[in-house]
């Protein structure tokens, strides 16, 4: 029977997650789906993620060796998956933008794709290149509910520093024109 409710689960959190990617444009290889799927899984029925350390976590991933150190780095990347597309809005809580979380997260996959070997190095690179395309997909799972998951100011912001397709699709949907994108300044 918990198998049934595991393959429930599973499906549940596929069907958002496929419907968000449509809803963002995106086309995510299966590996990719798959691993955002089992991330949620993993972690969204944990109590003490909200408590989680970020900094110190991964400090402390530096500090150890072999598959204790593996599975530390790939915690952190995915709690920073979870926690700038999920749950944003902590990040102003602990006084950290969410650009803390993408550039956290980005760099513990490709920490764990340089270590690696093939395979799965390969996975942790796509995840660090993905990791902007994960959190949109996301948001966009939260707010297939019709609330926002970040005010107008906030995609703007994520738009403009990491180039959130989905936050431009909300802009241009919200203003009803395509949002301006700063030149950046010569010195």
């Amino acid at each position: 029977m918990a198998e049934l409710v595991t393959d429930s689960v599973k499906a549940q959190w596929q069907n958002l997650v496929s419907d968000a990617a449509i809803n963002c444009d995106y086309n995510l290889d299966e590996e990719i789906e798959s691993y955002l799927v089992f991330a949620l899984i993993r972690f969204t029925q944990r109590p003490d993620l909200s408590d989680s350390v970020i900094a110190l976590e991964y400090m402390q991933s530096v500090a150890e060796s072999g598959h204790q150190q593996l599975n530390q780095l790939r915690d952190v990347g995915d709690k920073c998956l979870l926690f700038s597309g999920l749950y944003p809005q902590m990040y102003r809580k602990k006084m950290v933008d969410i650009g803390y979380y993408v550039n956290m997260g980005r760099a513990s996959y490709g920490q764990l794709g340089q270590m690696l070997h093939k395979g799965f190095a390969d996975l942790y690179q796509k995840l660090a290149e993905y990791f902007v395309a994960m959190t949109d997909i996301l948001h966009a799972m939260r707010e297939l509910n019709g609330l926002p998951v970040l005010d107008q100011a906030e995609k703007y912001d994520f738009w403009i520093k990491f180039d959130s397709a989905y936050s431009k699709k909300s802009l241009k949907e919200f203003y009803n024109v395509i949002p301006f994108r700063p030149r950046k300044s010569r010195k």
